[in-house]
C-alpha cells in the first residue's frame, strides 16, 4: 500500500528508502510534489538509499514476498539494499544519502492550519476536480489548471474552473482553522497533484488530515502519510465576483435530476455532433429540451417542474450539462437562469453549487429558427 502511495506512474520512477526512528520510509519527489509514507518497522541500524529500482519493479517484488516477514539491509557502501523473506532475496542497486527523512518536514513559514476529515475533503475533491482545466494550451491563465482550497474562520471551500465553468464546495466547520495568517489563499493546488491527493485518501481509511498551507505551498499531513505540494505561482480570482447575484430577471426551477438526466440524454443524442447545442424552454411548470442537427435529426423532450419567474428560453452544452449534473446524488435540484447569454447557476446540495455559461443561441439548418 505505502508503495502505491508513493507512486505518481511515471516510468522508470526512482524513489528514496530509509530506515529510521522505528519506521521504514517511502519517498518520492515529482516537479514540486513530494509524497511520502512511513510504515512501522523494527530499525536496528540506520540506513537510506535511493533506488535505481523504478517503484513498479519495487511494487512487484512486494507483492510477491505477500504478508511475510522481511529484513532490509543497506550494505556498508550503502549502494545496494538486500530484501531478505522465508523462501526469497532480492539485492536492489541504488545510491547512498546522507540526508535523513524528518518525520514531518520542515513547515513553510506563514501558514494556516486546519484539520479536516479526510471522507469530507475527499467528497469535496470529486465534486469540483472535474471542472479544473486541464488542457494547459487551451487554458487563457494558469490558474485554471488548478483547485483552489481556501480556509477560513468557519470552514473551508474549494474551488475548480476551467473559465467556462465553476463548480463550488462550501463546507463549514466550528473550529476548523488551528492557526491564521494574515494571508489570503490565492493560489491553487495543481490538478495533477489533486488528483494524487485524491488517489491516497482513497487508499486510507477515514481519519483528520492535517493541512499547513502558506503562499506557496500546502501539506497534507495523514499521520502515516504525507503530501506536500507547490502551488501555482499565478494568483487565483476572487471566485464570489463570478456567483450570479440579485433577483432581477431571475427564473427559478426545480426540477427532478433524475428525468433531467434522462432526457438530456435523450436530446443529446440528436444534437449537433461538433457543439452538442440544446435550447432550454421554460413555460409554465414544464422544461422543454428541443435540438434538431443536419445529419442526425430533432428531439423534443418536456420534463415537469416547478417554477418562480418569468418564462425563459436558453442553449446550452448538452454534454456539458450533464456532466455538471452527473457528481451528486441529490434527488432534486434547482435551477437559476437570468437571460440568455447571462451565467446558469445550479445548486445542486446546499453546499455544493455549479455555475456554467450558456451557448449563443444557434439556428435550425432546415426551419430557420433559432434552437
Amino acid at each position: 500500500k505505502s508503495s502505491q502511495i508513493v507512486d505518481t506512474h511515471r516510468p522508470e520512477q526512482r524513489f528514496y528508502l530509509e530506515g529510521v526512528d522505528g519506521s521504514l520510509v517511502l519517498e518520492t519527489t515529482f516537479d514540486e510534489m513530494t509524497v511520502k509514507a512511513r510504515i512501522p518497522a523494527e530499525v536496528r541500524k540506520e540506513g537510506r538509499i535511493t533506488l535505481f529500482t523504478p517503484l513498479e519493479t519495487f511494487k512487484t517484488i512486494s507483492e510477491e514476498i505477500g504478508q511475510a516477514e522481511v529484513v532490509l539491509r543497506f550494505d556498508e557502501g550503502g549502494d545496494v539494499l538486500s530484501i531478505s523473506a522465508p523462501d526469497k532475496t532480492f539485492s536492489l542497486f541504488g545510491r547512498s544519502v546522507d540526508r535523513r527523512s524528518s518525520k514531518g518536514g520542515a513547515e513553510p513559514k506563514g501558514v494556516r492550519k486546519a484539520v479536516l476529515e479526510s471522507g469530507e475533503l475527499l467528497d469535496g475533491l470529486k465534486k469540483t476536480l472535474f471542472a479544473v482545466g486541464r488542457d494547459l494550451a487551451s487554458l487563457k491563465s494558469r490558474f485554471f489548471a488548478g483547485l483552489l482550497l481556501e480556509l477560513e474562520d468557519d470552514g473551508y471551500t474549494l474551488v475548480g474552473c476551467d473559465g467556462v465553468r465553476m463548480a463550488i464546495v462550501q463546507v463549514g466547520k466550528s473550529n476548523l482553522l488551528k492557526e491564521r495568517c494574515e494571508f489570503k489563499a490565492e493560489h491553487a493546488i495543481p490538478f495533477t497533484y489533486c488528483e494524487k491527493l485524491v488517489e491516497v485518501l482513497e487508499l486510507l481509511p477515514s481519519q483528520r488530515v492535517h493541512i499547513a498551507q502558506s503562499e506557496r505551498e500546502v501539506i497534507f499531513d495523514l499521520g502515516d502519510v504525507q503530501l506536500r505540494c507547490g502551488l501555482i505561482p499565478e494568483g487565483y480570482p476572487d471566485y464570489r465576483e463570478a456567483i450570479p447575484k440579485g433577483d432581477e430577471n431571475l427564473t427559478v426551477i426545480k426540477v427532478n435530476r433524475g428525468r433531467l438526466i434522462s432526457a438530456l440524454r435523450c436530446a443529446e443524442q440528436l444534437a449537433p455532433q461538433r457543439t452538442k447545442a440544446v435550447r432550454l424552454e421554460i413555460s409554465d411548470e414544464t422544461l422543454r429540451i428541443r435540438t434538431a442537427s443536419e445529419e442526425m435529426g430533432r428531439a423534443d423532450c418536456r420534463v415537469p417542474i416547478e417554477r418562480e419567474g418569468d418564462d425563459i428560453s436558453v442553449v446550452v452544452d448538452a454534454g456539458m450539462l450533464l456532466e455538471n449534473l452527473s457528481h451528486t446524488g441529490a434527488d432534486e435540484i434547482s435551477i437559476e437562469l437570468r437571460g440568455p447569454l447571462s451565467p446558469i447557476l445550479l445548486r445542486l446540495e446546499p453546499n455544493y453549487s455549479v455555475i456554467f455559461m450558456p451557448r449563443t443561441p444557434l439556428r435550425s439548418p432546415d426551419e430557420g429558427e433559432d434552437i
